[in-house]
């Protein structure tokens, strides 16, 4: 039993050490926290397991990186002194992690790694999928939205005589669209208020919608800011987005096959007579 219990907890120190590394031998000091030293390796991991809009936003300023991981180790050095009282969920929570990141990893370096998609395949699929690549009529459009008809005109009287859509709308307009000076950006039909959707697609770059819309938010003023006709995407275009599917594809196949086999190696009972204990846990 105590050997059964060594093995299970291997795996869970290791985790730990993964999540929670840290280690005075990493490279260069960048930081200290409570004399625990903070080094690039680690702030650059912290930076790799982040989400892409997150990598984006500190990529211009990685101070904001630093601080964030500051924050997370106060908060840790903090969080170790309630640890016993944590320690049972921690287990299961780290158990489901490491078996997770060890199927991935297995899958993906073992299984999966030497499939490849090739040119003919990709051709082939764009060939027989085309309607999937047809991008539709596009338009790109501006707002100004105000309170009142009266308001309304009076800016319809100002753009008539020259003065900028996109400047009255951060000033002017009540719409969050403001922010972006109104831009709406990049519309399909069905996506537009059918009162106004057949005469904006007839409309010519830089046209302003000749009458005010009424909805619950108040009086749209609308103007055309680009255009894109119906077309055909290249097959150039498509490869990228074909030799995703096509790869994914393949690979739920390969492994479905993979673990197909691995169920008639092995020995693999249910008790269903226990099922209802499950159904219960689970309502």
């Amino acid at each position: 039993m105590k050997r059964k219990k060594l093995i299970f907890l291997v795996p869970l120190v290791l985790v730990i050490f993964l999540i929670f590394s840290f280690s005075k031998n990493r490279g260069i000091i960048i930081a200290k926290v409570n004399n625990y030293p903070v080094t690039v390796d680690e702030v650059v991991d912290k930076f790799e397991s982040s989400p892409e809009f997150y990598k984006n936003y500190v990529k211009e300023n990685p101070e904001i990186l630093i601080q964030d991981y500051i924050n997370q180790i106060l908060l840790f050095q903090k969080a170790k002194k309630y640890r016993k009282k944590y320690e049972e969920k921690l287990k299961k929570l780290l158990k489901s992690y490491y078996m997770e990141i060890l199927i991935k990893e297995f899958v993906e370096n073992e299984i999966l790694k030497k499939e490849k998609i090739k040119e003919e395949e990709i051709k082939d699929y764009y060939n027989k999928h085309l309607s999937e690549f047809i991008v539709p009529e596009m338009v790109r459009l501006r707002e100004i939205v105000v309170s009142t008809e009266s308001e309304a005109e009076n800016i319809m009287k100002r753009l008539a005589l020259g003065e900028d859509f996109a400047e009255i709308a951060k000033r002017e307009s009540i719409s969050p669209s403001k922010e972006n000076g109104g831009d709406l950006g990049w519309l399909r039909r069905d996506q537009i208020d059918p009162r106004i959707r057949d005469f904006v697609f007839k409309m010519k770059k830089g046209q302003i919608l000749g009458k005010i819309i009424k909805t619950n938010m108040g009086y749209h003023i609308i103007k055309v800011e680009g255009k894109r006709e119906k077309r055909m995407k290249s097959l150039k275009e498509a490869s990228p987005y074909i030799r995703e599917i096509l790869l994914s594809q393949k690979k739920r196949e390969i492994l479905e096959e993979y673990i197909k086999k691995l169920r008639e190696e092995s020995r693999i009972k249910i008790f269903n007579e226990n099922l209802k204990y499950l159904e219960e846990r689970l309502k």
